[in-house]
């Protein structure tokens, strides 16, 4: 679980890169953004790296992107569940 974490952190611009030359939203570079970082944050969350997807989370939060507080609000129980034990 270690190496996909830290594939994760490595590749996150490099995917976000990706997205750009693949036209993921077409020429809508903050909804593309969006999507991806959003689909980083699912990974990190699931692989259990909350840090990361905290992190995720807040810059998806300062960029305005509404679909992610899904993810977003599981974060924050999870690692608010975390605190509390």
């Amino acid at each position: 679980m270690k190496s996909f974490q830290a594939l994760l952190r490595f590749y996150k611009f490099k995917l976000l890169r990706l997205a750009a030359f693949l036209q993921v939203s077409g020429a809508e570079e903050k909804t593309r953004r969006g999507r991806v970082l959003f689909l980083v944050a699912v990974a990190a969350f699931n692989s259990g790296d909350y840090n990361f997807a905290v992190t995720t989370c807040r810059t998806l939060k300062k960029e305005g992107y509404g679909p992610a507080w899904t993810v977003c609000r599981c974060v924050a129980i999870r690692t608010d569940r975390q605190r509390k034990y």
